[in-house]
């Protein structure tokens, strides 16, 4: 509905911008995706990098009938100007539409306390929500495996628990492991950016993740973040000692990692150079130029 009532007064702006999906309005615009949902169900073997929620066939048979119904073309899709939320995400462009899109990291605008390293924690943090594609339980296994190897690290996993199958599955785990295993829910921006900034480490198990704003949120916070050697958040970090392909790799890294304080300081410095790549200010600076770019064509 939304898209139809665009495609109507689209003809009234100088330019119209959309901050998720594709987008066919009969008209040029710049469309920012967040991932190609449209393309999904008609590029083969697209749908192996939708989230799991995402992949279901009644999913699969509405993205086809929302594609016939509202008519949309390929073609007006391909003549957007197209801005994509990492590399990764462009590929899967590229893939489904032979076009390359610009790349604008998403800005991570939440501010975190300075501490010290030595004053940190020795613990991990897990952001997302509690569901089968964050593989929470693998992060969980990856780190008491961990602890059994001699280091006592900890883990706070934060994100709102719903009612359902996985969710009571992580709730067990964390009762049989609740020495060091803590729930945190769902916090407010200052709790979550208090909890981040006194620990060390965070950890991610999402593959495919397209961007990933909490790996960035934590790199911002100054943690050293291990995660899955696929989807963007493997630019974010930018550092093959913190990418894991298996469970015994994310263990091993991991450990090293630990072992090493000159890792940690080296990790620490370029992660620190990173975090100018999901700044607010450039990402303004750089959707102010795309823009004006495009008015003046």
């Amino acid at each position: 509905m939304l898209m139809q009532y665009c495609r109507k007064v689209a003809k009234e702006y100088d330019l119209w911008i959309s901050t998720y999906y594709e987008m066919d309005l009969g008209r040029r615009g710049i469309q920012y995706v967040h991932s190609p949902a449209v393309a999904v169900g008609v590029v083969k073997g697209l749908d192996a990098f939708l989230d799991e929620s995402q992949r279901s066939v009644l999913k699969g048979i509405y993205r086809k009938s929302v594609a016939r119904v509202f008519n949309l073309s390929a073609d007006n899709i391909r003549q957007n100007l197209t801005l994509v939320n990492s590399k990764w995400t462009g590929q899967l462009i590229k893939r489904a539409y032979g076009i390359d899109p610009y790349v604008v990291y998403p800005p991570v605008s939440t501010q975190f306390p300075y501490i010290p390293w030595d004053a940190r924690e020795e613990g991990f943090v897990c952001i997302g929500r509690i569901a089968p594609s964050k593989r929470i339980d693998t992060i969980i296994q990856i780190l008491k495996r961990v602890r059994e190897a001699g280091w006592d690290v900890h883990l706070h996993i934060v994100g709102e628990i719903w009612d359902s199958g996985y969710g009571r599955k992580i709730e067990k785990l964390q009762r049989e492991n609740s020495d060091w295993v803590f729930l945190e829910g769902r916090l407010t921006r200052e709790q979550l950016a208090d909890l981040v900034a006194r620990h060390k480490y965070g950890i991610h198990g999402m593959r495919n993740e397209h961007f990933g704003i909490a790996v960035a949120e934590m790199v911002k916070a100054g943690n050293i973040v291990f995660v899955p050697n696929d989807g963007g958040q493997v630019e974010i970090v930018n550092d093959q000692r913190l990418t894991y392909g298996s469970e015994e790799e994310a263990i091993e890294k991991i450990v090293g990692v630990l072992s090493s304080q000159q890792d940690q300081v080296d990790i620490c410095k370029c992660l620190e150079i990173r975090t100018q790549l999901f700044s607010t200010a450039r990402f303004m600076e750089q959707i102010r130029e795309i823009v004006g770019r495009e008015l003046g064509r």
